[in-house]
């Protein structure tokens, strides 16, 4: 169990910093209501999110009778293969930086109107895309840990992701008007370094991935 809770929330730590959610949270904290709008972003995204995430983890539950359970060579195995998937990935996005930047200075105002749905909406657009999330429930559905558990680990997931979005709003409560200006530079900086850190969080965790499938397999 403690080998599964430090994967997921190691995977949870790297993926945190995400411009997908960091950027429209901090263009929301520069603009009317901010502690509300942010908020609402946050718990529009998260019970999306948690609620996906448990329905493929109980279809994966559903479906595991009927599908030989794989072996630890070959978990490891596949460990290995998503890393060098997302480490290609890394290297695509990196090459393609310029346009995820683009892309996410598109989403920061498609949230101001209606913060809540704005969250929601995002976190099912960005399910499919969502490699890091998806694995770590891949490794949960792979694991012989009570449903409950798993489900726990889920929502502690995403609370850690969305860290960033909730400091943000208490920065924006605690020091009111005044952290406007810093939050509007520190949008203004993600936005252009969007897709380096993109890709750059794809490749921490590949790597990390390749080492822990790589290791899995050398062990005994």
């Amino acid at each position: 169990m403690t080998g599964l809770v430090v994967l997921v929330v190691s995977v949870a730590l790297v993926d945190a910093l995400n411009p997908t959610t960091v950027v429209p949270a901090l263009y929301l904290a520069t603009g009317p209501r901010p502690v509300r709008s942010v908020l609402g972003f946050a718990g529009g995204f998260l019970a999306v999110n948690v609620t996906l995430g448990v329905a493929i983890l109980v279809v994966g539950h559903r479906l595991a009778p009927h599908v030989p359970r794989p072996s630890q060579s070959h978990l490891h195995l596949a460990e290995v293969v998503v890393g060098l998937v997302a480490v290609v990935c890394a290297a695509v996005l990196w090459r393609r930086r310029r346009s995820v930047e683009a892309a996410v200075a598109r989403t920061e105002h498609s949230v101001s109107r209606v913060a809540p749905l704005a969250g929601a909406i995002l976190a099912a657009v960005e399910l499919p895309t969502a490699l890091p999330y998806l694995a770590a429930i891949a490794a949960l559905a792979a694991s012989h840990e009570p449903l409950a558990a798993q489900i726990v680990l889920i929502v502690v997931f995403n609370l850690i992701f969305l860290a960033p979005v909730f400091a943000i709003a208490m920065v924006r409560a605690l020091a009111g008007p005044r952290a406007a200006g810093w939050l509007e530079q520190a949008r203004l900086l993600f936005v252009r370094q969007a897709g380096a850190v993109v890709a750059i969080l794809v490749l921490v965790i590949g790597v990390a991935l390749l080492v822990a499938g790589a290791a899995g397999l050398r062990s005994p």
